[in-house]
Parts: C-alpha cells; sequence; structure tokens
C-alpha cells in the first residue's frame, strides 16, 4: 500500500514575487569577497554592505587600503553601504547606573578578545568611524544605518559516546564566551552518524547520562547559561521537570508537523527540520501555499493525527503513552525504520533497571548513502548483570519495521531481514 500524496495539479500558477527583498553582507576575513562581486555583478544584484575593520587573510583589514579599490568597485556598481562597527566591538551586557555604559569585547583591531566599559559616546565614535572610512574608500555616503557586532549567540551540542565526557568542561567554555542558551541533543542514526553506529549511545547509557546531567542542570543556572533540551532528549525520569525549566512544560509529545514545520533549500516543506526523505516533506511552497500543505499533506498532518494505536514495543503500553507518544519521531524512525517505539528514553531505563534488565540497539543494516538516509537497528532487551546475560540470551528482540510508505498508519510489522539489500 503506497502512502498518501498530495494531488495537486502540476499547473498550479506560481506566485508572483512583487515586494523587494533586501540582501545585506557583512565583513569578514574578505577571502571569497572577489567571488561575492562577480556574482552580485553578473546577476545585477545590489545590496548593502555593512562593514567594519575585520582581520583579513590578505591586506591590512577589511577596510584597510588594500580594499581600499575593491570598496570604489563596489561603489561605481551602485551598492549600499552602512557601519558595523570599526573594531567589530560585540556588546556583552549593559552596566547599571545613571548614564549608559556598556560592557565591550572587540573582535578586531588591538583591543581584539579584551574586555572594556563604554559609554554611549565611545560607542557611537566607533560605529561613526567605520562609516567615515568607507566614505573615504567610496566617495559615497554610507546609509544613516549601523548594524550591530556579534548579538547573543546559542549553540547547539550532540551528545554521543565521544562527546558525553565532555559535557562539563564545555559548559566552562560556553559561559566564558557570553553564549546564553545551550541546547542539547543525542546523536541519533541518520546521516554520517548512522555510518557509525559506535558513537551512538546504547539505551542503557542514559542511566548514567542523566547522573551527569544532574549537577550540569545547577551549572548552567549558576553560569547564566539557559539549558534547552533538544526534542530526542528525556523523557518523565526525575530530571525530567529541572530538565525543561526554560519550556516551562514537561515533554508533550513530538512537534513535527504540530508546532513546527522545515523548509529545505529546494523549497521542499517538511514536517521537522531534522526529518527528511518522501515521507516527511509535503510539497514545495512554490506549487502550493503553506496553508494547502499543512492542511492536506498526509506528511505534515501524521504526528496530528496519530493515537496510542500508531505506537508499538514498550512505549505502546508505558504509563505516559498517550502524551509522549514515543518521543523523538526524529529518533526512533531512523533506528528502527517505523516511528512509535524509541528506547532513547529515560523513564524507559529507570523501569526497565528496576527489573534487573537492560536495552541495546544492534544495526542489522548499514546507511545507503543518500540524503537524510538511515541504517536499521533492532533493539534487544536483556540481563543487566553479565552472567544472567550469557546463561539466558536476550529477553526480547524488536525487529524494525515496515515504513510508513508500505503501512501509512498503525503499528507496522517486522521486516523480512532476509530481503534487506
Amino acid at each position: 500500500m503506497a502512502h498518501p500524496t498530495l494531488g495537486f495539479g502540476q499547473n498550479s500558477p506560481k506566485p508572483s514575487c512583487a515586494k523587494p527583498l533586501y540582501l545585506t553582507f557583512d565583513t569578514g576575513h574578505m577571502d571569497i569577497a572577489p567571488l561575492v562581486a562577480e556574482v552580485l555583478n553578473r546577476q545585477k544584484v545590489r545590496v548593502t554592505f555593512f562593514a567594519a575593520n575585520e582581520r583579513t587573510r590578505t591586506g591590512d583589514g577589511s577596510l584597510g587600503a588594500h580594499w581600499a579599490p575593491w570598496w570604489k568597485a563596489r561603489a561605481a556598481e551602485g551598492h549600499e553601504f552602512a557601519s558595523h562597527t570599526w573594531d567589530h566591538a560585540y556588546w556583552r551586557g549593559d552596566l547599571k547606573g545613571v548614564e549608559p555604559r556598556f560592557r565591550i569585547r572587540p573582535s578586531a583591531g588591538a583591543f581584539a578578545g579584551r574586555e572594556f566599559t563604554w559609554d554611549a559616546k565611545q560607542y557611537c565614535a566607533n560605529v561613526a568611524y567605520a562609516a567615515e572610512r568607507l566614505q573615504d574608500h567610496t566617495g559615497k555616503k554610507p546609509l544613516p544605518l549601523f548594524r550591530a557586532a556579534g548579538g547573543k549567540i546559542a549553540c547547539n551540542t550532540q551528545i554521543n559516546r565521544r562527546t558525553r565526557g565532555e559535557l562539563a568542561p564545555l559548559l566552562e567554555l560556553i559561559a566564558a564566551e557570553g553564549i546564553h542558551s545551550w541546547q542539547l541533543q543525542i546523536t541519533v542514526p541518520h546521516g554520517n552518524a548512522a555510518d557509525h553506529p559506535e558513537l551512538i549511545l546504547q539505551p542503557y547509557d542514559f542511566l548514567e547520562l542523566f547522573a551527569e546531567l544532574d549537577p550540569l542542570i545547577d551549572r548552567c543556572e549558576a553560569l547564566g547559561v539557559r539549558l534547552w533540551p533538544a526534542n530526542n532528549l528525556g523523557y518523565f525520569g526525575p530530571l525530567e521537570r529541572r530538565l525543561r525549566k526554560a519550556l516551562r512544560t514537561h515533554w508533550r509529545g513530538c512537534t513535527a508537523g504540530v508546532t513546527t514545520l522545515g523548509l529545505d533549500s529546494d523549497g521542499g516543506v517538511k514536517n521537522c527540520p531534522s526529518l527528511g526523505g518522501p515521507l516527511n516533506v509535503g510539497g514545495n511552497w512554490r506549487e502550493h501555499s503553506l496553508r494547502e500543505l499543512w492542511q492536506e499533506s498526509y506528511q505534515l498532518g501524521y504526528i496530528r493525527k496519530r493515537t496510542r494505536d500508531d505506537l508499538w514495543g514498550y512505549c505502546r503500553e508505558c504509563y505516559y503513552a498517550d502524551t509522549c507518544m514515543a518521543g523523538c519521531t526524529a529518533a526512533s524512525e531512523p533506528l528502527l525504520g517505523r516511528p512509535g517505539n524509541n528506547p532513547f528514553c529515560h523513564h524507559r531505563a529507570l523501569m526497565l533497571d528496576r527489573e534487573g534488565l537492560r536495552e541495546r540497539i544492534e544495526q542489522v543494516r548499514g546507511a545507503p548513502g543518500e540524503s537524510f538516509d538511515n541504517g536499521l537497528f533492532r533493539v534487544i532487551r536483556e540481563h543487566k548483570d553479565p552472567a544472567m546475560r550469557a546463561a539466558h540470551g536476550p529477553v526480547q528482540i524488536d525487529e524494525p519495521r515496515v515504513s510508513r510508505a508500505v503501512e501509512p498508519t498503525g503499528p507496522g510489522y517486522p521486516i523480512d531481514l532476509t530481503k534487506l539489500p
């Protein structure tokens, strides 16, 4: 049985683009500046350049004498210019007081990497100096605009068997750099990770992982770094409330196609940025409106419409099944070929541990080498005691199941492993 697809006509009119689009560039090491200029000129596109005097790989800085002819040529082509501060000065925070004062860290110039306190006059002077140099180079008055350097930064860390022991020292580096939010997510077996199953956390690793996260949560709060757990990290263990404090809620199920959309570079609209392939891409926004795709495509609506009857394995009988719905689809589907059963779960690992059991995953097929591809794994439940494992073998094995291309809804059924390519 083939999965349902959109039935929109092939001759749907494409929307016109009547509104202006403003394209801007910031300076950097300037290595690709000649290529940028060549492409913009060839395509007859005019942009606004925001410039700071940043360190370059060639010459004496992006607003130095070496690059003056380049800037003059861009002015002749009709581009616009504005300041990006002279020293590419990062705003680090406001200081309390009557007069506005800021913590500033330049990332260019003689004082790069050092932190200073500036008042409004000093900051405005740094903005103006870059504008003056731009006018000298281009002969054109810059726009009365400026773009702040840097900005608030968040970062994302993958947790796997290689990185797990580095989380605590990494947090100290993150805080020292002024990063305000830190998203943690486990590495899941699709893309490059599907070719390296040795990197993937085993489900029984979650007991130690969450014991390590416990003090890390407190340290994040002490350092002023907001911890932001990704959708594949959880669920319903004793750390759930503290882990999701920034979200002000507990885990409420996968948001793919519920409150989340992803856009591919070719215009494809999918239910989640982390998912790909025809089972998750509902159509193209160049051909259909987002409303049409949202309301009519199977791919975008699958998560919204599924129930406990679509779950299988341990997740179907779990106390939290109706709320959790087997956790993150981007974790379970690439693992077992079908969503609905997710061994990457703290609650599940704890419950099995109480019974003297654990789970591990074992690859049965490698990834085919395509975009957003995945391998296939089985889940093996066994005794946690080595002697018991040796004596009795597995307690249960969940084999991978047929994809939603074969069975669009429901729990599916196990794949015939003898027919795998």
